[in-house]
């Protein structure tokens, strides 16, 4: 195996992927298990989150990345299934459907626990 084969090899890796059961999450997921990795498809649709672990042959967890009460049980979940974690993806992430000069302050709180507060918590 080469220098660059040795660098970035993820064969046997595990990846936790935080919001597997979207679009881009689900494609990232996707790659890394056909990289070899064993991978964590983490999301708060459980349904989603089951169709693409089922599609990619792993394991599925659901998660509202605003609690640190069940990040904490996924990563206890994650480490007991796989032994660890070597790559983390945090891709939870919500967006608005009212135009933005009309956003509630309850919907950007919304927005903000997600996308930033779950990402910290992830972290």
């Amino acid at each position: 195996m080469g220098y660059l084969d040795k660098l970035f090899h993820l064969e046997g890796k595990v990846a936790a992927v935080i919001g597997a059961g979207g679009f881009l999450c689900s494609e990232m997921a996707s790659a890394l298990a056909k990289a070899g990795c064993k991978v964590a498809v983490i999301d708060k649709n459980l349904e989603n989150a089951q169709k693409i672990a089922a599609e990619i042959g792993q394991k599925s967890f659901e998660l509202d990345v605003t609690d640190k009460q069940q990040h904490e049980a996924v990563l206890e979940a994650v480490i007991k299934k796989y032994g660890g974690v070597d790559i983390l993806i945090n891709g939870a992430g919500i967006n608005a459907p009212t135009p933005f000069l009309d956003i509630s302050v309850e919907e950007w709180n919304e927005i903000i626990s997600v996308t930033l507060t779950g990402t910290m918590l992830g972290c």
